[in-house]
């Protein structure tokens, strides 16, 4: 327990890592810095697939999760997973494809990670022991990417991540940590963080605004829904819903107090501001969460939490789930879907 605690002090300026070392046990293992300047190769390690897994994805043939101690596991089929050589030990947090075959890895030590054949190897694009750690990453092409991470850091690349610049903007001078950076089906950029951060771009990155955002906790994940809209989830279960980000109003970063900002709750204060709130029918933190065929989402978290939307979000059912451990990621497979957390992957029906 004092190796839990000791992690949880170190990490405590990370809201999502540190909820999920609340939630999950750690080890000291995943201490979130190497103590050399070179990078070390992550162990192979038997137990590999049951470690925990923070990241999930679909590539060429099959699927490519990331996790613990640099671990990343491929597989054919979401149930048997194998152990990749990995660069890096440090643990692994975000994880997206371009293509089928090129894609990237992000984590602590300021990692970035890319590979173009599916996941099967992978080279070292950054590494820096006292940099700050990449949450997530998000490709617009196989050229032009963005990283996002604790203390507002949001890193850029426009060379396939030969190079990477850092982006510099008003309204990433408070630094909040970035958690997520969605893509809506308009091309719009969404970030979401701690705090009720709310960041948008029309223009691919070009340019940044801040948001009026109708709560003041942390959210963990954003949807894309329709043409511009987005699904927002996060801390004690907390679901929001906007149809069109585009005209959200924003925010001088300037003027914004963060002591003055309050969780609105009037649903038809909710409404004047684009906004409604959806009872997700679970007090635990939201996680991860995936689009749904029908246009409804799956979202999973705390504890084997797992909801599901109907009735074009408007309400949340439970999802069946054996296993009660916490779901940090979860994408759609087929009929069913596949979450990684706390011990490995799941398969859940939906």
């Amino acid at each position: 327990m004092a190796v839990v605690r000791t992690l949880i002090r170190t990490l405590a300026r990370a809201p999502l890592i540190a909820a999920l070392c609340i939630a999950l046990p750690v080890s000291a293992s995943e201490a979130p810095s190497d103590p050399t300047l070179e990078p070390r190769p992550a162990e192979i390690m038997p137990l590999a697939p049951r470690s925990i897994l923070l990241g999930v994805a679909e590539s060429s043939g099959g699927f490519v999760a990331v996790g613990e101690r640099g671990h990343i596991l491929h597989s054919a089929d979401g149930s048997t997973w194998t152990q990749v050589e990995v660069p890096v030990r440090a643990m692994l947090t975000g994880l997206t494809f371009a293509t089928p075959e090129t894609g990237w890895a992000v984590g602590y030590d300021a990692t970035i990670l890319k590979t173009t054949d599916g996941g099967r190897t992978w080279k070292i694009q950054n590494f820096d022991p006292e940099g700050q750690p990449f949450f997530d990453v998000l490709f617009l092409d196989p050229e032009h990417g963005i990283a996002v991470g604790k203390r507002s850091q949001v890193m850029e690349t426009r060379d396939g991540g030969e190079s990477w610049d850092l982006v510099e903007n008003d309204v990433f001078d408070f630094m909040f940590h970035v958690n997520k950076i969605t893509r809506l089906y308009d091309d719009t950029l969404l970030l979401v963080g701690e705090r009720g951060l709310l960041v948008r771009s029309t223009d691919r990155g070009e340019t940044w605004e801040m948001l009026e955002s109708p709560y003041v906790g942390s959210y963990f994940g954003a949807l894309p829904l329709g043409d511009s809209g987005a699904v927002l989830f996060g801390l004690r279960g907390n679901v929001y819903v906007t149809p069109d980000v585009t005209k959200l109003d924003t925010r001088d970063p300037e003027t914004w107090d963060e002591y003055a900002a309050v969780t609105i709750t009037d649903p038809g204060e909710l409404e004047d501001l684009g906004w409604r709130h959806v009872d997700s029918g679970t007090g635990q933190s939201l996680f991860g969460g995936t689009l749904l065929d029908n246009g409804e989402v799956l979202l999973v978290g705390v504890g084997g939490s797992a909801v599901r939307s109907e009735n074009r979000i408007t309400r949340f059912v439970p999802v069946p789930n054996p296993y009660p451990f916490t779901l940090v990621s979860v994408i759609t497979h087929g009929v069913k879907a596949l979450a990684v957390g706390q011990n490995g992957s799941v398969l859940l029906d939906y």
